[in-house]
């Protein structure tokens, strides 16, 4: 099955994993990674994961069982625990409660997958393969990192800035688009930042 691509904004968001185990240390780093406010809930926690809750704010950890409340307020719900009927108990409860929810490797209890991604900055690039094979979206993704570098990241935080300015003296939007891609042509060329003159000829250039 193809699953539907959608990025989703995480940032301050509350996600409950269930697990403290190596897998969901995995999880914990990944979603982290996008800023998710994570409540993690196990009888026993790993050593890396305790380490992550002192140094890092909007980590916590609860050693007990996961109760109906954790699951109050969430965005999220990934299952990481060993035990595969614990982790269709949190799926199927997460599903009554319309959350979506993660349960590693237990394909039949996911509403949503973890895709192999590659990030620069905010520019995510992320595969999947419907579950089916793991080596092709790590191939994907390595080969995905030879065209995704860290200047493209600069570049986009780069045009993120622009766009208030072109906008402002542009009334276009297929203007727009073109000078968009031409400054980031530029760029990429050159593999340096469109300096003040350049964006300036290449706005009067579409003026015309």
């Amino acid at each position: 099955m193809a699953y539907f691509p959608m990025f989703l904004d995480i940032n301050g968001a509350d996600c409950l994993i269930v697990g403290g185990g190596q897998v969901a240390l995995r999880k914990v780093k990944v979603l982290k990674d996008f800023g998710a406010r994570l409540f993690v809930v196990a009888p026993v926690i790993c050593n890396d994961i305790r380490l992550m809750s002192q140094e890092l704010k909007d980590v916590f950890v609860f050693e007990r069982q996961a109760v109906d409340e954790d699951f109050c307020n969430k965005i999220l719900v990934v299952a990481a625990t060993d035990d595969k009927e614990i982790n269709h108990r949190i799926s199927r409860k997460a599903k009554e409660l319309n959350i979506p929810v993660n349960a590693v490797d237990q394909t039949e209890d996911c509403t949503f997958i973890f895709p192999s991604y590659h990030r620069e900055k905010n520019v995510v690039a992320a595969y999947s393969s419907g579950g089916n094979s793991p080596v092709i979206t790590q191939y994907l993704r390595d080969e995905g990192k030879k065209t995704l570098t860290d200047f493209v990241g600069d570049m986009a935080e780069f045009m993120g800035e622009l766009r208030p300015y072109i906008k402002e003296h542009t009334d276009s939007e297929s203007v727009r688009k073109n000078i968009y891609r031409e400054i980031f042509e530029l760029g990429m060329k050159n593999k340096r930042l469109p300096d003040k003159i350049q964006i300036e000829e290449i706005l009067e250039k579409w003026k015309e």
